[in-house]
């Protein structure tokens, strides 16, 4: 008996458990199915809204307000990947297209759109740039409808209603089209050369606002790489110098879109690109070449006499001008020119790598009262002992080489870039070969990129002359030092005004 009720209770429990399990697997069909049905509605309501919107932007101008309205929905559904696809289905890109060119702007002022004209083609333009951004066939589409001209006419609209956010936003939305577009597309990268989009684009650069400058830089980047002609205009209209230099900035998002890594727009070669122009090309693209590459160098470094001086490698005491050659506590005595000079070594040492090696180590000099100083004069020896005791002196022109000489056979570095300095305010297209060469036999390396620098100025007026041909080629090292140098250091904003050797020509 009690065996039997056991039985039964157990059946009644497992029955029980069936139409609890049977009764969650029937909910939960239903909620799949709930849910497909949700998405269902939800497409079809998409597509609703969508068609919706497309019909007052094919309905004609006549109600702005509408338009405005619907341009921005359209741009809000656009932000949406999954919804760009039924976008596209439904014809948006023509209408979208038809509107970058607002039909207001003409009928209220040819010359000053409204804030509110300027939302509507903003909103048709973000919507296009994030359309090209999902497939390459979207790109075709776009530019089959005719998006390059007007787009173009966008780009160049810096001049009109000028501080206005909404007119910014409009040209930087247009830029970013320019790149989207032309994303590994040769014949659009092409197509936007033909149709005249690649100058505007180089203006924009030194547009006022951050953001037009990054999205004008983005979209050089991108039509110019693997397109040769492309590249070839930028550099011809002197784009170089500002983009290696955003490229410069601490800004990260300026290197994102200046760069991948490299120089702007020119593959892993970009300086050997520009230094192979200097001797391998025409007139024309050397003048280029040089001009850019000489831009850069002024914008991005000085030649002031404060910059010239840094310290030397040692540390120095400065006992003061008073003690230039004066017998009061000097402990040895150089004989220069026939003539005594007193000094005193603790300054020496702590000046000079030579005169620490001279006076501290194993040298007969080191107790020796009295020293001779062989192939300098009296008033050389004199300027470069009054550095040493001041940190501070005034060189004359026809002193300079003479100085920078003793400056470099005694290694007191500050007096030596003071000399290459003022040395370098002489530098002219009779001598530039002759500093050169000073520079290249003391080592001088601020003279040597004054010279670079001067060469890349004057190129034009020194390709005339007959030995320069082979002295292009002579310096070609120096130039792709100096040019890797300012790209592997951060440009610094500063306020002070650069002072760069006084040319001649």
């Amino acid at each position: 008996m009690e065996s039997q009720q056991k039985r039964q209770r157990t059946t009644r429990l497992a029955g029980r458990n069936l139409r609890r399990k049977l009764s969650r697997e029937t909910d939960a069909s239903s909620s799949i199915v709930m849910q497909i049905t949700e998405v269902v509605d939800e497409e079809a309501n998409l597509v609703v809204a969508i068609r919706r919107h497309l019909e007052v932007l094919n309905s004609g101008f006549s109600d702005r307000e509408a338009v405005k309205e619907a341009a921005a929905a359209i741009s809000s559904l656009a932000k949406i990947d999954e919804n760009v696809e039924m976008m596209v289905e439904n014809g948006v890109i023509p209408a979208l297209v038809r509107y970058l060119e607002s039909p207001w702007s003409l009928a209220i002022n040819p010359n000053v759109p409204k804030s509110c004209d300027h939302k509507l083609e903003k909103d048709c333009a973000v919507s296009l740039g994030l359309i090209a951004a999902i497939q390459p066939g979207y790109q075709q589409l776009i530019v089959d409808a005719g998006a390059i001209v007007p787009t173009v006419k966008l780009l160049k609209r810096r001049g009109v209603c000028l501080g206005c956010m909404e007119a910014n936003a409009v040209i930087r939305r247009a830029a970013d089209i320019i790149t989207n577009i032309a994303h590994d597309n040769p014949r659009i990268k092409t197509n936007i050369r033909v149709e005249g989009g690649i100058p505007p684009l180089v203006e924009l650069l030194n547009f006022p606002d951050v953001k037009v400058q990054r999205a004008a830089a983005g979209a050089l980047r991108t039509v110019s790489f693997r397109n040769d002609d492309n590249k070839n205009q930028i550099v011809e209209l002197n784009a170089l110098p500002t983009l290696v230099l955003m490229l410069q900035s601490e800004d990260p998002s300026m290197h994102g879109e200046a760069v991948d890594g490299k120089l702007i727009f020119i593959d892993n070669n970009g300086v050997e690109f520009l230094l192979e122009l200097l001797y391998l090309s025409g007139m024309k693209q050397q003048k280029y070449s040089s001009r850019a590459l000489f831009e850069l160098a002024r914008k991005a470094t000085s030649f002031a006499p404060e910059d010239s001086a840094p310290s030397s490698p040692t540390q120095r005491v400065f006992l003061g001008a008073e003690f230039v050659n004066n017998p009061t506590l000097s402990d040895v005595t150089f004989l220069v020119d026939g003539k005594q000079f007193y000094a005193h070594k603790i300054c020496l040492v702590a000046s000079s790598d030579i005169f620490r090696a001279m006076f501290d180590g194993l040298y007969k000099e080191r107790n020796a009262q009295n020293v001779e100083i062989p192939n300098i004069t009296w008033e050389v020896f004199e300027l470069m002992m009054r550095f040493i005791y001041t940190g501070r002196i005034d060189i004359t022109k026809h002193l300079a080489q003479e100085l920078l000489v003793a400056a470099d056979q005694y290694l007191i570095e500050g007096l030596k870039r003071l000399c290459e300095y003022t040395i370098a305010q002489d530098i002219c297209v009779d001598n530039i070969p002759l500093m050169y060469d000073l520079a290249d036999t003391f080592n001088a390396s601020a003279l040597r990129r004054a010279c670079t620098l001067y060469v890349l100025e004057h190129y034009t007026k020194l390709s005339s002359e007959t030995w320069f041909p082979m002295f292009i080629k002579k310096i070609i090292p120096e130039i792709r030092t100096y040019i890797t140098d300012i790209l592997t250091r951060p440009v610094q904003a500063s306020s002070t005004v650069k002072i760069r050797p006084t040319q001649q020509v």
